[in-house]
């Protein structure tokens, strides 16, 4: 856009390097990051004053599939962003997940070096949904969620759908609540199993997703604080959580793994 530049930094080996944005327009626009060798990166958003600070790493590289597992269309919507750092413009369509299935659906041309910003306004009465992003080139995509005046808080989605998930355990009990979200992108129903482990007596228990739907669990009293959770399913699926309190909530991608 019309704030687009380039710079380049040198980072000394064993070492971490900050660099200001500012709170302008360089602060809000897309960013890409190439180095000379492997390096690790993430972006800062830090509230006035300090009151709080918000990290947020970025895409390894872009794709094509992406997968939010939470977000939200009632009083704190969700904004689904979509980058395309390429040379071309991309078209890219963003489907709603819901309980029910597949629902409404929006498609917009993302500019080369460039990104747009979706809203959920106006296009369900669910308060929460899951999102399928599909692209005829590769893009970033993530959320950001603004929650009354506590500071903003952004995720990026999952590239992957995979039959084994797991979530680490913890902040139950601590003044917070946790979601665990899971969107089937396959064109049937699948059955996923979700079990609890740790030094505790195991809980497990099994639901159906429909084709393109989405699955929605609080975990309060039923996944204690040292526990992790698994989730195996019986076709690829996308899962998150959702730690919410007082003060805002955050969303972060499971990790996939393979399960003998």
């Amino acid at each position: 856009g019309c704030c687009a530049r380039t710079v380049v930094i040198r980072v000394p080996p064993l070492r971490q390097f900050v660099f200001p944005l500012g709170a302008g327009a360089a602060a809000r626009s897309p960013l890409s990051l190439s180095a000379t060798d492997v390096v690790a990166a993430e972006r800062l958003s830090v509230a006035p004053g300090w009151a709080g600070v918000t990290a947020i790493p970025g895409a390894v590289a872009p794709a094509v599939h992406w997968y939010l597992a939470d977000a939200r269309s009632g009083g704190s919507p969700t904004t689904v962003t979509l980058f395309n750092p390429g040379a071309r413009p991309v078209q890219a369509s963003m489907h709603l997940a819901l309980a029910k299935g597949q629902g409404p659906w929006q498609q917009r041309t993302v500019p080369a070096f460039g990104q747009v910003n979706l809203s959920l306004s106006g296009l369900t009465t669910s308060a929460a949904l899951g999102i399928e992003v599909d692209a005829d080139g590769p893009v970033v995509a993530g959320a950001m969620q603004q929650a009354g005046t506590a500071s903003p808080s952004a995720y990026l989605g999952a590239i992957e759908a995979a039959r084994s998930w797991l979530v680490l355990g913890g902040y139950a009990g601590r003044g917070t609540s946790q979601t665990i979200s899971v969107i089937n992108p396959g064109n049937s129903p699948c059955t996923i199993t979700f079990q609890a482990e740790g030094d505790i007596a195991q809980r497990i228990w099994h639901v159906s997703v429909p084709a393109h739907g989405r699955y929605a669990q609080i975990l309060d009293g039923l996944v204690a604080g040292n526990q992790a959770l698994s989730v195996r399913a019986s076709a690829p699926v996308a899962v998150g959580r959702t730690v919410s309190s007082k003060s805002g909530s955050a969303t972060s991608t499971g990790v996939a793994v393979v399960v003998p």
